[in-house]
C-alpha cells in the first residue's frame, strides 16, 4: 500500500479541528486500516461497533489488572474511532446520524473504561477515595470533551449559518424521530436519537456556563489567526488526548496519575481557555463597536 497524502487529507475532518495526536498517529493508523479493508463491503457503523468491542475488552482488561492488553485494546478502540469517519469521508457515505452513533458509542467506551479502572484501583486502595476521584475525574473528562465538541461544531458552522448551529441538528434529529415513530423495531436507533438530543441540550448548557454565544463564534471569522489558535488550544482537551494519557498511565502502572491530571491540570487548562476566549470576545466586540 502506497501512502497518498492527498487521499489521506481527504479522509480527515478540517485539519484545523483535528487533534495533533490524531493527525500524526491515530488517523495514520486508521487510514492504513481503511485502505486495507476498502475492497470489502464494511461500513463506517460496523467499524464503530468493532471499536466498541475493543473498548469493552479494554475495560475488562483493566478490571482484571491486565494493564498491557488494556492499553493495547484502548489504543485500537481509538484507531477504530478515527477509521469509521475516515471511511465515511473517503466513500462519501457518511450521515449526520452516523456521527451521532459514533459519539454515542464513544461515551459507552469511555464510561466502561472508567469502570474498569475503578475496579482495578479499588483492589489495592481504599474504595471510597478511589470512587470519589473517579467520579470527579470522569465528570471533568466528560465536560472537557463536551466543550471541545461544541467549540469545534460552532467554529465550523459559524461561517455558513446565521443562527444557532444546533437548531439544524435538532431539526434533523426530530425529523428522523418522527419517521421512526410508527415503527415497532429500531429501538437502538430511537435511543441514539434521544441521546443526540440530550447531548445538544448538555452542549447548550456548556455554552451558557462559559457565556459565549454563537454570534461570538461568528466574530472570529474576521480573525482567522485567533480562531486557529483557539481551535488548536481546545483540541488538547479532546478525547484522543485523554485516551493517550490513559494508555501511557496504564503502561506505567500509574492509572491514578491519569485521573489526577484530568482533574487538576485538565480543569486548570479549561479555565485558562475559557478566560482567553472571553478576553478575545470582549476585545473584538469593543473593536466592532468602535468601528461603528
Amino acid at each position: 500500500m502506497i501512502f497518498n497524502w492527498r487521499d489521506y487529507k481527504n479522509s480527515l475532518k478540517d485539519i484545523e479541528v483535528e487533534e495533533l495526536i490524531d493527525l500524526y498517529f491515530y488517523r495514520l493508523l486508521g487510514y492504513g486500516f481503511v485502505k486495507a479493508v476498502s475492497w470489502s463491503p464494511i461500513t463506517p457503523n460496523q467499524i464503530t461497533y468493532i471499536g466498541m468491542v475493543f473498548g469493552v475488552l479494554s475495560a475488562l482488561s483493566f478490571a482484571g489488572a491486565s494493564l498491557l492488553p488494556a492499553a493495547l485494546f484502548l489504543l485500537l478502540a481509538n484507531v477504530m474511532d478515527c477509521a469509521d469517519g475516515q471511511l465515511a469521508r473517503l466513500k462519501k457515505n457518511g450521515t449526520y446520524l452516523g456521527g451521532i452513533v459514533d459519539g454515542f458509542f464513544d461515551y459507552i467506551v469511555g464510561a466502561s473504561t472508567l469502570i474498569g479502572i475503578t475496579i482495578f484501583l479499588m483492589q489495592e486502595n481504599d474504595p471510597l477515595p478511589v470512587f470519589l476521584l473517579i467520579l470527579a475525574a470522569g465528570f471533568s473528562r466528560a465536560f472537557q470533551n463536551i466543550l471541545v465538541d461544541q467549540r469545534r461544531h460552532f467554529y465550523a458552522k459559524s461561517d455558513s449559518l446565521e443562527s444557532d448551529a444546533f437548531v439544524i441538528d435538532e431539526q434533523s434529529l426530530r425529523q428522523h424521530r418522527r419517521q421512526l415513530a410508527g415503527r415497532q423495531n429500531g429501538l437502538l436507533e430511537k435511543m441514539i436519537i434521544r441521546s443526540g438530543l440530550a447531548y445538544i441540550a448538555i452542549q447548550r448548557f456548556g455554552i451558557r456556563m462559559t457565556r459565549v454565544t454563537f454570534n461570538d463564534f461568528k466574530m472570529f471569522n474576521d480573525y482567522p489567526d485567533h480562531r486557529s489558535f483557539l481551535l488548536r488550544s481546545w483540541s488538547f482537551l479532546g478525547s484522543s488526548t485523554h485516551i493517550t494519557l490513559a494508555v501511557l498511565a496504564a503502561l506505567l502502572n500509574r492509572l491514578e496519575w491519569y485521573l489526577w491530571i484530568t482533574l487538576i491540570a485538565g480543569n486548570l487548562y479549561l479555565v485558562m481557555l475559557i478566560l482567553t476566549e472571553s478576553f478575545f470576545v470582549h476585545r473584538f466586540s469593543k473593536i466592532t463597536v468602535e468601528a461603528k
